[in-house]
């Protein structure tokens, strides 16, 4: 079963309306559109290892941060994206179901990548700064605020939580993330410190530039060093809608 004549027949004049152009035809089974600035895309592909199955791969670029952020389909909450079934038995499911998530990509998800570009947050040298001045009391305030246990038990549904009420709606998500860039960083301490303690090696952090382009960034020394307010910030971008980016699948025990 191909996914080439209904990208061709459908999807590619649909997306073509939206300024998505197809760019890398892929064969039988990878297709990506890119938008005329180059700075987003959306890749179909057809998964040969599992069941059936169509993945829509999403990525947004941002040059001047030397940055992206990119998320799949199967990812994406509910609230945000209505479940559809893609996995496919026969050629008829398979083009069926490419053309209404086509429908629903146009309709909710290109709109979506359009205001988290506009609102996407990313880490500085400056944030790194802040979290080096007093982590450790840093992390413990945070901790005794929200009632969270710094231990080997952390709750990490209930940080997801705490995150919440601090964002408001994804058009206002960069305002919300300046308002309360302290309570942010003091969060980044607290997981960093959970990460150290669960490694036994608690209050070791230290700075670390990854190649002679980047600037130096404050870690946590669980494993050979982990970017954690990088990872927080990844969180505040997109946790709300994409479950992989929510603290439940933090790196923690």
């Amino acid at each position: 079963m191909r996914l080439r004549p209904t990208i061709l027949r459908y999807v590619a004049p649909r997306m073509a309306e939206q300024g998505y152009i197809l760019i890398d035809p892929g064969g039988v089974a990878n297709y990506t559109f890119c938008n005329q600035e180059h700075t987003k895309t959306i890749a179909f592909d057809l998964d040969k290892y599992m069941k059936r199955w169509i993945r829509v791969h999403f990525q947004i670029f941002f040059p001047l941060e030397r940055d992206m952020l990119s998320f799949n389909l199967e990812y994406l909450k509910p609230e945000l994206f209505p479940k559809i079934n893609v996995v496919y038995e026969t050629q008829e499911e398979l083009d069926a179901t490419l053309i209404l998530l086509t429908d629903k990509i146009i309709e909710i998800i290109i709109p979506f990548m359009d205001v988290i570009q506009k609102n996407a947050v990313f880490q500085t040298l400056e944030m790194h700064e802040e979290l080096a001045k007093g982590t450790i009391e840093r992390a413990e305030r945070f901790a005794e605020k929200w009632d969270l246990p710094l231990s080997t038990e952390p709750d990490m549904l209930h940080l997801d939580r705490v995150m919440d009420g601090l964002r408001k709606d994804v058009s206002q998500r960069k305002n919300d993330f300046y308002r309360n860039q302290g309570e942010i960083i003091d969060m980044a301490a607290y997981l960093g410190e959970l990460m150290n303690i669960q490694e036994n090696v608690p209050h070791q952090w230290y700075w670390r530039k990854l190649s002679d382009s980047d600037s130096e960034r404050f870690y946590a020394t669980k494993a050979q060093g982990f970017d954690v307010l990088s990872r927080v910030i990844a969180a505040w971008n997109l946790g709300v809608e994409v479950m992989n980016y929510s603290f439940r699948y933090f790196p923690v025990r």
